[in-house]
C-alpha cells in the first residue's frame, strides 16, 4: 500500500524544481494504481464543496489535534474558494457514517502540477472512529482523486502529530 519515501525519485523531483533541504520528514509514497481496502460499510467520502462541509472539517481537526486552533471564520470562505473546482490546488475531503451523516475522518490533498507532486495533508480521525478503517478510505478517495491529474508521485505523511495512519 505505501512505502517509506527516502527515494531518489522524491529527492530528484524535488530538487529539480528548486527545492532545498531544511530539515526531515517522514512519509510515505503511494502507487495510486495499487490496490486499496476496500470501503468499509457505512461509510462513504466526499470531496468537501460548501462552507458547512469546511466547518465540520474544522471540527474533527480541532477535536484530533489538541494543537490547532483552526481557521478564522473570515477565512473560511477564500479557503473554500481554493479548494473547489477542477483546477483547485488543494482539494479537502471528508468520510462520514452513512446511516447518521456524521463526520468520523477528514484530510486533504495538495497538487503541484509543475513537480507532478501531490501531498496528502490533515488527516485526523475522531476517536470513536479509529480502527474501522474511516481513514483508509479517506486515503483512497484522495488517491483516487490524483488518477484524474498528472501526477507521478503522491506523498503521505506520517509520524509526528498524526493521529490515525493509512
Amino acid at each position: 500500500m505505501a512505502s517509506p519515501s527516502h527515494s531518489s525519485k522524491l529527492e530528484e523531483t524535488l530538487k529539480e524544481h528548486g527545492f532545498t533541504i531544511k530539515g526531515e520528514a517522514y512519509c510515505f509514497s503511494i502507487d495510486v494504481l495499487a490496490e486499496r481496502p476496500p470501503l468499509p460499510d457505512q461509510i462513504y467520502c466526499q470531496r468537501i464543496e460548501t462552507l458547512a462541509d469546511l466547518r465540520e472539517m474544522e471540527s474533527v481537526m480541532r477535536e484530533c489535534f489538541e494543537q490547532y486552533t483552526g481557521t478564522p471564520e473570515e477565512a473560511m470562505e477564500r479557503d473554500l474558494a481554493l479548494s473547489i473546482g477542477p483546477d483547485a490546488r488543494c482539494r479537502r475531503y471528508i468520510s462520514r457514517d452513512a446511516s447518521t451523516n456524521a463526520p468520523l475522518a477528514v484530510g486533504a490533498l495538495n497538487i503541484y502540477p509543475a513537480e507532478k507532486v501531490g501531498f496528502m495533508w490533515g488527516g485526523a480521525t475522531i476517536p470513536e472512529a479509529r480502527g474501522r478503517g474511516v481513514y483508509s478510505a479517506l486515503v483512497t478517495a484522495r488517491l483516487a482523486s490524483e488518477l484524474s491529474l498528472p501526477l507521478s508521485l503522491p506523498l503521505l505523511p506520517g509520524g509526528g502529530g498524526s493521529c490515525s495512519a493509512a
